[in-house]
């Protein structure tokens, strides 16, 4: 539910105001990673902040405008991070490790990516994140296997999300497994079902 009136959010067009729109983020993702989307109102981050509501308000109608712009964030430096590293990448192996751990290391250090990527079911915003790491991982698949049908690419994207997204729920966990070893498992989980999907249709793995 948003906690006001769904609408567009100002772009601002001074430095100082960019200033506050970069500090109101900051300020809303570290509440975010801490007690979660939910549990955390437009109030509660304008106090955190040190500005007033109607200053907020000012930029981010809502909260889940805020939420928006933090996605916008997350998907222009995920774009700046990962994709040259993953096109670049000898073997599909060597991309299953790279996607993995620079997945890890971004969500260290964006405080709430773990939470919007994985946990927050506002399919209006969070949606793009996932569209947008579906066509990456379609692109890696059709690249390094270029006899799989679109639609097989497209379902093994899906999948290969679905594991991401389940594993990274267990990062901050007390699983008895470092974050090395969830990583390790990780990109064992994924090749081993990318490798089952092409011999399901007909292709030897590393060919």
């Amino acid at each position: 539910m948003s906690d006001q009136p769904t609408s567009k959010r100002r772009r601002p067009q001074q430095a100082r105001s960019q200033q506050r729109v970069e500090h109101i983020l900051g300020t809303a993702a570290g509440l975010f990673a801490e007690q979660g989307y939910e549990a955390v109102s437009t109030n509660h981050i304008a106090r955190a902040a040190c500005v007033s509501i109607g200053s907020l308000y000012q930029f981010f109608p809502n909260k889940e405008a805020i939420l928006d712009a933090l996605v916008d964030k997350y998907l222009n430096d995920m774009q700046e991070a990962l994709i040259g590293r993953i096109e670049e990448a000898p073997s599909l192996e060597d991309a299953v490790q790279r996607i993995v751990q620079g997945m890890q290391r971004f969500g260290k250090s964006h405080k709430a990516f773990k939470h919007v990527f994985a946990e927050v079911q506002l399919a209006a915003v969070t949606d793009r994140i996932h569209t947008t790491v579906v066509g990456w991982i379609e692109a890696m698949l059709g690249e390094h296997y270029p006899q799989l049908a679109p639609e097989q690419c497209h379902a093994g994207a899906e999948v290969s999300l679905c594991i991401v997204k389940g594993m990274m729920l267990v990062y901050d966990r007390p699983t008895g497994l470092t974050r090395e070893q969830l990583s390790a498992e990780m990109q064992a989980a994924l090749l081993a079902y990318i490798h089952d999907l092409v011999r399901r249709n007909g292709i030897t793995p590393g060919a």
